[in-house]
């Protein structure tokens, strides 16, 4: 067997490595090499421990060996120490092995390994219940599923839908009050807001007009298509001194303009514009007379007679007849029982609408067109009014 000697050798101003065998196998180098750093991978200075001892360097201990451990570097034989087993001589027959290892790391006293031990660790945690990795968390919540899967507007945890900012739990699949036109679930409360959601708004108090949500009308109202006017469903009644909209209720007549005017503000309200109150008598259609394109009997309390009694006894209840509805359906008798006051005036006259039980010698008369003007403080028994209202 070969043993190979490290010695540390000074060529050129540099320290390398040298070697030799100690059963012959490298030539003696020249000594005449080159210490040129260049030329280290084709010349290594390989020197015996005689030659190594004869020479010196730049100054240096040239006889200085590499600090090594006593059994790398030296060979018992020739140190004059014992072999021991497993040596040259035991690997020339067979008997030793260069994997045996010494006493002190023999493999039941290996440290521990690191990996087995965190699993142990974790697995007796978990024994205890108490789950040491925050992924098992994780996974664990992502084992239960929820509705719908959160309809795509929440996310799912531990079962539980946290929707976001507009959308109701359980599932995400609808808006919360306040919110509209799922899904995209846009705040309500402006009339300029889109919001509706299928043709109503999920905010109380608010409707669905033209798209968009806007003021609820009160109950006793009816919206005027798609404006922001709502009016009375009824000729107006009274309660003390204001202007009630109401079934089966006896209009309020014997009234002049002012006070009719007078009595819806008192309700919050206001009189109708002649515009108003003729668009909501032809409804989309635009009807010249509320219930159709041509006059008809039977329809409304109308042309009860041409004597024009004082006394009002043709005047019935408000909405005694059910087929008398104007061109939006829910508002009633726009058309006979009592002629109906408005807002406009010219020359000091206002504005009378409607027609009435008596009095009208013309089918015409009972028409949406039929704008009248008569005296302001004008009181009569077939004469009342209905209200409007803004939003």
């Amino acid at each position: 067997m070969r043993r190979i000697r490290t010695r540390l050798v000074v060529v050129g101003g540099l320290f390398v490595a040298g070697c030799s065998l100690s059963a012959g196998g490298l030539a003696e180098p020249d000594d005449g090499a080159g210490g040129d750093v260049a030329d280290l991978d084709e010349v290594v200075d390989v020197r015996s421990d005689a030659d190594v001892r004869e020479d010196g360097r730049d100054g240096r201990d040239a006889d200085a060996d590499l600090d090594v451990p006593p059994d790398a570097d030296s060979d018992p034989a020739e140190d004059g120490e014992p072999l021991e087993d497993g040596g040259p001589e035991a690997e020339e027959d067979g008997s030793g092995s260069e994997d045996t290892l010494p006493d002190a790391f023999d493999g039941d006293d290996l440290p521990p390994d690191a990996d087995a031990v965190e699993d142990a660790a974790v697995e007796d945690a978990a024994d205890e219940g108490v789950v040491e990795d925050v992924a098992d968390i994780a996974d664990e919540a992502t084992d239960v599923s929820c509705p719908a899967d959160c309809s795509g507007h929440g996310v799912c945890a531990a079962g539980t839908c946290a929707c976001y900012g507009g959308y109701a739990p359980p599932a995400c699949d609808a808006c919360l009050p306040g919110f509209g036109g799922y899904p995209a679930c846009a705040p309500c409360g402006t009339p300029t807001l889109a919001c509706c959601d299928g043709g109503a708004c999920s905010t109380p108090g608010y409707e669905c007009v033209g798209g968009t949500c806007a003021l609820a009308c009160p109950a006793d109202m009816i919206r005027i298509g798609t404006t922001g006017v709502c009016i009375d469903r009824y000729e107006a009644s009274r309660s003390g001194s204001l202007a009630v909209s109401a079934s089966g209720a006896a209009p309020w007549r014997n009234i002049d303009r002012w006070n009719a005017e007078t009595a819806c503000l008192a309700a919050a309200k206001r009189l109708c514009t002649a515009a108003e109150w003729q668009s909501a008598c032809r409804g989309p259609a635009a009807w010249p007379f509320p219930y159709g394109a041509a006059f008809g009997t039977g329809y409304c309390n109308d042309r009860n007679g041409m004597s024009c009694p004082r006394d009002g006894s043709g005047v019935v209840g408000t909405g005694t007849y059910p087929l008398c509805q104007g061109g939006f359906p829910g508002i009633f008798d726009m058309s006979g029982n009592v002629w109906e006051w408005v807002w406009d005036y010219v020359g000091g006259r206002c504005g009378l609408l409607g027609g009435s039980v008596d009095c009208c010698s013309d089918p015409v008369c009972l028409g949406c067109a039929n704008l009248q003007y008569q005296e302001c403080d004008l009181e009569w028994p077939a004469l009342g009014f209905r209200c409007c209202l803004t939003r």
